[in-house]
């Protein structure tokens, strides 16, 4: 068998007839075979929304997925001060929602911090430093368990507004995002 091509030169694969190509051809068939045993039986992970502020009104699309929840709101945050975003936790609360936060201390202490309005109206929140001494800079959301918010975009004004943030919505990492959450909650106090 003549392994060079027209111009003299060695091909770069070989006919399927040769001997070469079959127990390659049995090689990749039994790789990919093995690959998709593995595969759970689930649908693929999506990114569900992609916001990027401070032209995407990344506090809004926020809202909208608090509004959205039906059971839990679980976060980490590192700024609190989007009167918008405090009030779709407070008003997740009130239509029964377990609505629960873990809040930077240094963040929390800020004179625009909504930390005291969550908490007036029963919102859990617990203020924390971050497990190694210092700054809780985590920023994620999980809605009902089962869709994770996370990024670079604190509930602030200033990334709403000014900043240049960002946050996608997963449907696959909620159960590792929960385990982190509930980490953090059980070593903080209420404020």
């Amino acid at each position: 068998m003549n392994d060079r091509n027209d111009r003299g030169r060695p091909s770069a694969t070989r006919h399927l007839s040769g001997r070469a190509a079959f127990p390659s051809m049995v090689r990749s068939a039994c790789l990919i075979l093995l690959l998709l045993i593995q595969l759970p039986a689930t649908a693929p992970a999506k990114t569900l929304d992609t916001c990027f502020s401070p032209l995407g009104h990344c506090d809004q699309v926020l809202v909208s997925w608090i509004n959205a929840a039906e059971r839990t709101v679980d976060g980490a945050i590192y700024g609190l001060t989007d009167e918008a975003i405090a009030q779709a936790m407070i008003r997740a609360k009130e239509r029964g929602v377990r609505v629960r936060l873990v809040h930077d201390r240094t963040q929390a202490a800020g004179k625009r911090d909504v930390t005291d309005e969550l908490t007036s109206a029963g919102v859990n929140v617990h203020v924390q430093r971050g497990s190694g001494g210092g700054i809780l800079h985590d920023k994620f959301l999980i809605i009902d368990k089962k869709y994770v918010i996370t990024g670079s975009f604190n509930w602030t004004n200033n990334a709403a507004k000014k900043n240049d943030e960002n946050f996608v919505v997963l449907d696959d990492d909620a159960p590792r995002f929960e385990t982190e959450f509930e980490r953090l909650w059980n070593e903080t106090r209420k404020p």
